[in-house]
């Protein structure tokens, strides 16, 4: 009896001691560096403390629940099989934005448990062995790549910014359209001046010509013949009585006698006068008559 018990004490030892060894040889410590930016469609994404993203044996591990809900795809864990369950067509999530710097990099022991399965709409992925999902934290995590695969993502590296870029087909399918470029405006010419035409000078009309102030010639008194001065200083005076007369300035002297006289006449008869272009006024400086003569 005591040999069955110690030979059943010695069988559960075993395999208390091999199941053991199973589990120390799943958990494995890694060195993790912590410091990368994700950034999806553009827009920089932020995570909680346990769900940073970082880099492990040069590859770069994102969460699986977070970069699914941004994919659209719903996650469920089977704990019986330790399957990490995706399934597609569901409404993608926005993703929350960074609010604050990703921190600068620092490399951190960590514990990280492999055996860890994933079925995409109910079939089992398979990975490379440097690409094994594994969890830590209570985290599934899974390489870049591997999550850039399932969800249907195109991945890039940004090292200037030591950022993971991300992706979605809703974006690679409908690219921004590059707005068409503002036309040129046609400037609008400057119109040329039209030239105010200089006006022609008006010629300046000649000056009728006065016509010229002279006694000579017949002159009329009320209708009735006065006096003819001739050029020679002769003339006739009151019905045909001949006369003589000479002008100075504004004075006229006249002689009446019967026959011609230059100013030293018998019977003078001195004028002064006004000489219009239409008529004559003299005045007698005799009887200070004056009178107006016509020319007809």
């Amino acid at each position: 009896m005591r040999k069955v018990i110690k030979r059943c004490f010695a069988v559960i030892l075993t395999m208390l001691l091999l199941f053991s060894t199973a589990l120390m040889a799943a958990a494995e410590t890694r060195q993790v560096t912590f410091g990368v930016g994700v950034s999806v469609d553009g827009t920089d994404i932020g995570f909680d403390e346990d769900m940073r993203p970082f880099i492990m044996d040069g590859r770069t591990f994102l969460p699986v629940r977070a970069i699914a809900d941004i994919a659209g795809m719903e996650v469920d864990f089977d704990g019986e099989t330790n399957t990490v369950l995706l399934t597609t067509g569901a409404n993608p999530q926005a993703a929350s934005p960074l609010t604050q710097a990703v921190s600068a990099e620092v490399v951190e022991a960590r514990q990280v448990t492999f055996g860890v399965a994933v079925s995409v709409d109910g079939e089992v992925v398979d990975f490379d062995e440097d690409m094994r999902p594994f969890i830590m934290d209570g985290r599934t995590f899974l390489p870049v790549r591997a999550i850039a695969d399932i969800a249907g993502m195109e991945v890039d590296f940004d090292g200037d910014t030591n950022t993971v870029v991300l992706t979605t087909l809703a974006a690679v399918a409908e690219p921004t359209p590059t707005p068409a470029p503002t036309p040129e405006p046609t400037p609008t010419p400057t119109p040329t001046p039209t030239p105010t035409p200089t006006p022609a000078p008006t010629p300046t009309p000649e000056p009728t010509p006065t016509p010229v102030r002279t006694l000579l010639g017949d002159w009329y008194r009320n209708g009735q013949h006065f006096a003819t001065f001739n050029a020679n200083g002769s003339g006739s005076f009151n019905f045909f009585s001949e006369i003589g007369w000479v002008q100075s300035g504004r004075r006229i002297e006249i002689c009446i006698t019967p026959g011609v006289c230059r100013g030293n006449c018998f019977a003078p008869i001195i004028y002064t006068h006004t000489l219009r272009t239409d008529g004559l006024t003299i005045t007698d400086t005799r009887t200070d008559t004056t009178f107006e003569l016509r020319r007809y």
